[in-house]
């Protein structure tokens, strides 16, 4: 499993870097591929100039499929499927072998150029909740709010989604419960839809082909086999509902699981769920049995 927007932090890979010549190529191959420093936007950005969308997704992308190909090559590649939250079903996609690295990197940078570009002021709400009851009710009211729900990132967080005004309404409603996200568009809602049509045409002409290991989709849990599917699972993956809590549940089916992401990620991971996430190496690898 990959991780997604928000869990970025300066310095991400560069411990893998050091350890494993995997890692080291997988930056050799996006920075190549991009015509720019990878680990220099990874590792010495500050926080301000690493959160913007256009760097965030290349970073998590980069950093994630280092950490798969270091995994892969101490375990053994032993993956029966592979899924990722938001951007992180991109590198999913790269891991699962639908799309070639350096192809998959080019098109987190045109992503991230793309919503960040979404004309209108907009942005998002994390929304704590406690039960199902009252998690199905956020998510059954949001438009109510004049917004669309985001993300449900598991059993006690709803991520809501829309213009600033309707999610400055929202956050005085819901108050300590809820924290206005540190982003600059409105991800995974209807202010997305004026780039749809610029990114179908980029997966369009992307090349994908037939995967190794199936994909579970991040807007739906479904299992992906076809390139088709997988491309289609990125298209929607920007205007439409993050299901991680589903995503989680179908990932339990396989038994035990490991989260390729940053500790801040374990870190959300662990307050969004019930269940335990024991990190087995610093910041990149996790695993929950």
């Amino acid at each position: 499993m990959f991780p997604g927007q928000g869990s970025q932090r300066p310095g991400m890979g560069r411990t893998l870097t050091r350890n494993y010549a995997e890692a080291d190529e997988v930056f050799d191959e996006c920075s190549d591929a991009l015509g720019l420093d990878v680990r220099e936007l990874a590792w010495d950005s500050s926080p301000e100039q690493l959160g913007k969308t256009e760097n965030t997704q290349v970073a998590l992308v980069a950093a994630s499929i280092a950490a798969w190909r270091v995994w892969t090559q101490v375990g053994g590649n032993l993956a029966h499927a592979v899924a990722g939250h938001s951007i992180g079903a991109l590198s999913a996609a790269i891991a699962g072998g639908y799309i070639p690295l350096a192809d998959g990197i080019k098109l987190a940078r045109r992503r991230g150029h793309l919503m960040a570009s979404a004309p209108g002021q907009g942005s998002m709400l994390a929304v704590a909740v406690r039960g199902e009851d009252q998690r199905h009710g956020l998510i059954t009211s949001a438009a109510t709010f004049g917004l669309d729900v985001a993300a449900v990132n598991g059993e006690r967080q709803v991520v809501l989604s829309g213009p600033v005004d309707d999610i400055e309404d929202a956050r005085k409603h819901f108050g300590a419960k809820s924290t206005q996200l540190n982003v600059s568009h409105a991800f995974h809602s209807r202010l997305m839809e004026p780039v749809m049509a610029e990114w179908q045409e980029l997966l369009s002409r992307a090349p994908f082909r037939a995967g190794d290991i199936p994909m579970l989709g991040c807007t739906s849990p479904g299992r992906l086999d076809t390139a088709m599917e997988v491309s289609n699972e990125l298209y929607v993956g920007i205007r439409q509902t993050v299901r991680w809590d589903q995503v989680l549940e179908a990932a339990d089916s396989f038994g035990t699981w490991v989260y390729l992401g940053t500790a801040k990620s374990l870190s959300r991971l662990r307050r969004n769920q019930t269940q335990t996430v024991q990190i087995v190496e610093d910041t990149y690898v996790g695993r929950r049995t």
